[in-house]
């Protein structure tokens, strides 16, 4: 993941939590449990590459998220 503005936080398995900004990339390893949150005054605005699909997504409550795009 690619930050362009904002800042953001990653947490992987609800541990740590590993603080990134603009032009900061992220990597996350695969099958690892994550989650994003934007912390900064600004909105966060990132881009995302996967190395494999499908991709599904979850939010926190387990509800499925509807990517914009398809595998």
């Amino acid at each position: 993941m690619l930050c362009l503005g904002g800042r953001g936080e990653l947490r992987i398995d609800n541990r740590e939590a590993y603080p990134f900004g603009p032009d900061s990339t992220v990597i996350i390893p695969r099958n690892a449990l994550h989650q994003i949150f934007s912390v900064g005054t600004e909105d966060l605005q990132f881009i995302a590459i996967f190395s494999a699909t499908p991709v599904e997504a979850y939010f926190p409550d387990g509800g499925y998220i509807e990517l914009p795009w398809a595998s």
